[in-house]
């Protein structure tokens, strides 16, 4: 992931972090999401993924997406 690619990641959630909250049911979800995690902060929440750099992203990646860790699913068509 490029940088550009990645600030346009982080811009798409801040702008749906600000204006999502304009809908009280979307603050009250907001709001239980961050006390249900340890730390949990909703004004800082934007902060934290701006936090987040490229080569982050990157090690992250590498080791969730691993062959090892892929599932595969197979479709079978339905005899009638």
């Amino acid at each position: 992931v490029d940088e550009q690619e990645l600030e346009k990641v982080k811009n798409k959630f801040e702008s749906t972090q600000i204006f999502g909250n304009i809908n009280y049911l979307n603050v009250a979800t907001t709001w239980l999401g961050t006390i249900a995690w340890p730390g949990g902060d909703m004004e800082k929440e934007v902060d934290r993924y701006r936090s987040v750099t490229a080569e982050q992203l990157r090690a992250v990646a590498q080791s969730a997406f691993r062959k090892e860790n892929g599932v595969i699913l197979y479709y079978k068509k339905q005899q009638n």
